[in-house]
């Protein structure tokens, strides 16, 4: 199963249909999502999307299209949000893991 996902993540990505996990784009995702964690991905996974659209009907190509969604998901990253209680993505994320780690 593990190889049929792959592949498909790897389309999916390639499309700019899914976001980034890499330091360029501001945010780390786990391998496994606390609540906090959960919430802030599908959130990240929704704008990733409106900023691929807005990329791409500007007439950005590929390349430009990313740069433009990564610089914009990166100020999302920092930027305080109301799904975290007014903290930050990137904060509210290393609170969840560190509690997580915590109560192991």
């Amino acid at each position: 199963m593990q190889d049929w996902q792959q592949v498909l993540m790897y389309d999916l990505a390639a499309r700019l249909l899914i976001p980034v996990n890499s330091p360029d784009g501001g945010i780390e995702w786990g391998a496994t999502f606390g609540r906090v964690e959960h919430v802030l991905n599908r959130e990240a996974h929704r704008l990733w999307i409106v900023w691929r659209d807005e990329a791409l009907s500007s007439g950005l190509g590929a390349g430009e299209a990313l740069a433009f969604i990564l610089a914009r998901q990166r100020v999302w990253a920092k930027t305080a949000n109301v799904l975290c209680d007014g903290d930050t993505p990137v904060r509210a994320i290393a609170k969840e893991r560190k509690q997580r780690a915590r109560a192991r």
